[in-house]
């Protein structure tokens, strides 16, 4: 297979095929209050067993919030599959950072298969064939009140000539836009409810112009107890005459 197809397993877990390779951003992620739990086919999968999410080539995270990211699931999955990278941020520099997992993966440090995300505003993740590039974007995250000391990036993602940008918890601030000024004409760009919502948010996607916006980060129906889905749907409802803009559930499946 040649080109781009993106997959919503559940909240801001993404599986992406591009032509062989297949990427999961967020995927192996934590228990939270919030969110729906991780599905039984990652976790088998973590431990060797099936066959839909077994051996994945590279398992990138944005940040290290529980809803995102999972230490102790993620080694137990390097240790029984075949994965060429994994890239995370390194913890945050504040001790008491919210919801954080602040914890080592020792398994893919001593595989030689670790990137962790410093400060750099923008770093490139190694280990990519040369038919994908994988690029880790420095932004901030939303609520900088409560987790302005967390380190987050968004994922620009290229192959087979076609262009994604997952965006994970980035918030519509000046800054962000700064950081995704030189992304222009994107294929697709994932973005939370919270972002879209914000005219500021509106506006850095207009100045990239994205083929497709895609609004995800969505619990199941039964989980969301702070009715982001509702607003989600408002937003699509409320924006009707984009044709460029869709909700990006679980199950959902796009061609880019």
């Amino acid at each position: 297979m040649c080109g781009m197809r993106i997959e919503c397993i559940v909240n801001s877990a993404v599986l992406i095929h591009c032509g062989e390779e297949k990427i999961l951003v967020d995927g192996i992620f934590g228990k939270t209050a919030y969110f729906s739990s991780l599905p039984a086919d990652i976790k088998k999968a973590c431990f060797g067993m099936g066959e839909k999410y077994r051996d994945i080539d590279y398992l990138l995270f944005t940040h290290r919030h529980e809803d995102h990211f999972y230490s102790g699931m993620v080694n137990a999955y390097v240790r029984n599959n075949r994965v060429r990278i994994v890239a995370v941020p390194e913890k945050s520099s504040d001790p008491g950072s919210m919801m954080e997992d602040r914890e080592g993966i020792a398994c893919a440090q001593a595989g030689g298969i670790l990137c962790e995300i410093g400060d750099r505003q923008e770093t490139i993740v190694p280990g990519a064939s040369g038919n994908v590039s994988l690029r880790a974007v420095r932004c901030r995250h939303l609520d900088p009140a409560s987790f302005g000391n967390i380190r987050h990036c968004a994922f620009l993602i290229e192959g087979y000539g076609k262009k994604l940008l997952i965006a994970a918890d980035a918030d519509a601030s000046e800054q962000n836009a700064e950081a995704f000024s030189s992304i222009k004409e994107p294929d697709a760009v994932l973005v939370t409810p919270l972002f879209f919502l914000n005219p500021a948010g509106r506006a850095i996607l207009r100045k990239m112009q994205p083929k497709q916006t895609l609004i995800y980060h969505l619990p199941y129906q039964e989980d969301d107890i702070t009715g982001v889905r509702e607003l989600a749907e408002n937003l699509a409802a409320g924006h009707a005459e984009d044709n460029t803009l869709k909700l990006f559930d679980a199950g959902s499946s796009e061609i880019i």
